[in-house]
């Protein structure tokens, strides 16, 4: 895919990889830009799905994680 950066110093990104409202990550390396599209979870959905007991870091980063894989399907 060839995009021009326009005279601003802005780069338009085709809609057919991302919409309006979409969350990204743009990562630098060296002379290389990186999107990624990220979806943020919803603390409460997280949160309703361990109501029983409080979560440690890890488990709460393991619960986003799966929360994603499950929403990307």
């Amino acid at each position: 895919m060839d995009i021009k950066v326009n005279r601003d110093g802005t780069v338009v990104i085709p809609r057919t990889r991302f919409k309006p409202g979409d969350n990204i990550v743009v990562m630098d390396d060296k002379n290389t830009l990186i999107l990624k599209k990220v979806m943020l979870p919803k603390l409460s959905e997280i949160a309703e799905r361990n109501k029983e007991k409080l979560l440690s870091v890890r488990e709460v980063s393991d619960e986003i994680h799966l929360y994603r894989k499950e929403k990307s399907k």
